[in-house]
């Protein structure tokens, strides 16, 4: 299967980045409790930007791999790299949520109300399983594309 041809691996390599991407900015990676009870979540920039920018520049090298030759042999490890960034910062969020000596549980205890709120993942795990699986998808596309030695 010729790489160029591979509009399929293609496009799920692309909306897995740009699913992991925006559920990394807009959609909430942890839930807790306001002081009138109503839910309240933050997404994984605004709980630990320094991770998700980490996210960015593997999701970007993922991107890369898939259009530049020169990468084109690294382009399998890579995405594996890509799948497990997509998941890091929403376990940094979660354990810098739960750490009661951490910034952000100091902010989550002054937004709350509430000096040990309960703190829960996010509905924005839905999003990116759904954003590695996809990744994974172009992962195998790509492997399956690559040439084998004889």
């Amino acid at each position: 299967m010729n790489r160029s041809h591979d509009t399929t691996g293609l496009a799920l390599l692309l909306g897995g980045v740009t699913l992991a991407a925006a559920t990394a900015l807009f959609l909430p990676v942890l839930h807790f409790r306001g002081p009138d009870q109503a839910l309240l979540g933050l997404s994984a920039w605004q709980a630990v930007p320094l991770v998700t920018l980490l996210k960015f520049a593997v999701l970007g090298a993922a991107l890369a791999a898939a259009f530049l030759p020169r990468l084109q042999p690294l382009r399998v490890p890579i995405i594996a790299a890509a799948v497990a960034m997509t998941f890091l910062p929403a376990l940094a969020a979660l354990v810098a949520g739960v750490y009661h000596w951490s910034s952000l549980r100091e902010a989550i205890v002054a937004l709350s109300g509430n000096r040990s709120p309960w703190i829960d993942p996010g509905w924005g795990i839905v999003a990116l399983g759904v954003a590695a699986l996809m990744l994974v998808g172009a992962a195998v596309r790509a492997a399956r594309a690559e040439p084998r030695p004889a």
